[in-house]
């Protein structure tokens, strides 16, 4: 590019050059650090500067287009068999959106909350119990923000996370922490369950996608879970429609969209990172649990305090709820 010019009035510091290069948006890219070496009482305009990061931009994205040919490997896939005998009874863990709906810590495994809302008194607690659930879609302007986040209930006594998403695996042990594979991670058969065992999870829960047929004859030695009940996710918003019409304020994490058959489906925000558009009826099948799996899942969302708890009371005794549910794809011939 051009030459730098003798400065004569505000010479080119690492901050200024800083504001011009690391404009990266628009790209795969993001800049982890940066740093400049100028000679002092020169400059560069900071139409130069642009130009200067277009084209190193430019010869990124080539080389990031190149493809890499692999050479594929002979593979034989392990004939299906059951996992295990079925157990007297499977252990209950349970999500809840916030600390408020917290019910039943006495019957339940595992208490997992978003990591954001988890305090001190919630470790101190539920101890053990707790796990931190790490947002489904992390940005990279805000992976710092949870990095701290974390650092500091660790400090404080957390001892795992809930990912339902890949990075979710490799933050959580880089901080050390253990890690519990959430629904996200989309396990429909053995070979992916092999390959985040390989991965040191702790649990798995797998896709709620799965015919329960053939959760039953997934191998591998991971526990593993499935979503028992709760309002499943059926969207994610970059720009939350609910936002959109009546505001952040006007909603109080309440809202919803209603479709042409005027049902309702709950939204529910993450932090105003996203929002997500749950299912109108929740999956319920407190009858029909099966016990060949380690751990079955309540995922609370807009339930209040005392209907979590009533959920947790009546699927311990395996009771079939008049409300209206569904049974999601569990008995369906889907995958």
């Amino acid at each position: 590019g051009p030459r730098p010019e003798e400065a004569h009035n505000r010479p080119l510091d690492q901050e200024g050059a800083r504001k011009n290069l690391t404009k990266v948006g628009g790209t795969p890219f993001s800049v982890g650090s940066f740093s400049a070496g100028i000679a002092p009482g020169l400059m560069l305009r900071a139409s130069d500067l642009n130009a200067l990061r277009r084209e190193g931009l430019e010869q990124l994205l080539a080389l990031r287009s190149q493809v890499q040919p692999h050479t594929p490997e002979g593979y034989q896939a392990a004939r299906p068999k059951p996992y295990r005998s079925p157990l007297e009874r499977p252990a209950f863990s349970a999500r809840f959106f916030r600390p408020e709906q917290v019910t039943g810590e006495e019957s339940l495994s595992r208490i997992i909350l978003p990591a954001e809302s988890i305090t001190p008194d919630c470790i101190a607690r539920y101890g053990e119990k707790l796990v931190a659930q790490l947002p489904t879609i992390l940005f990279p302007k805000d992976e710092p923000a949870l990095r701290e986040t974390l650092t500091e209930l660790k400090a404080q006594g957390l001892g795992a996370v809930y990912a339902n998403n890949i990075y979710g695996i490799r933050l959580g042990k880089d901080l050390g922490l253990a890690v519990h594979g959430g629904f996200g991670l989309n396990v429909i058969n053995t070979e992916a369950l092999l390959a985040y065992q390989a991965q040191g999870l702790k649990s798995l829960t797998v896709s709620f996608e799965l015919a329960m047929q053939k959760i039953r004859t997934l191998g591998g030695d991971l526990p593993r879970g499935i979503v028992a009940y709760g309002r499943l996710p059926l969207m994610h918003f970059r720009n939350c429609p609910v936002k959109a019409a009546i505001g952040c304020a006007a909603c109080g994490e309440r809202g919803y969209l209603t479709d042409r058959m005027q049902v309702d489906f709950p939204v529910e925000c993450d932090h105003k990172r996203v929002s997500i558009l749950l299912n109108s009826v929740p999956l319920d099948i407190a009858e029909r649990c099966p016990r060949d799996v380690d751990d079955l899942l309540l995922y609370f969302t807009t339930e209040t305090k005392a209907e979590a708890a009533a959920v947790i009371d009546r699927f311990a005794r395996g009771e079939k709820t008049n409300a209206p549910h569904t049974a999601g794809l569990y008995f369906r011939e889907l995958i």
